[in-house]
């Protein structure tokens, strides 16, 4: 479904936790579809790395990463 006339996230940056599972793939491919910058918070980096990989393979460039555990007050 496109939804790009609805919304534009251009020259904007969503950060998107649990980035590296399914839906938080899915999240940023949205985001990426919308115009807008996605970047990916999880706490493993292997998963982060397969799902970036899985992203830019979709076509979906503006993908960034970050290892990181929001459970912890000093990572965030």
């Amino acid at each position: 479904m496109d939804c790009n006339h609805l919304f534009s996230l251009k020259g904007r940056v969503v950060v998107i936790t649990g980035g590296a599972g399914l839906l938080g793939q899915q999240h940023a491919l949205a985001v990426r579809r919308a115009g807008g910058e996605a970047v990916l918070l999880d706490v493993s980096e292997t998963a982060l790395q397969s799902a970036k990989q899985t992203l830019q393979e979709q076509g979906e460039g503006g993908i960034s990463i970050l290892k990181v555990d929001i459970t912890v007050e000093e990572e965030v």
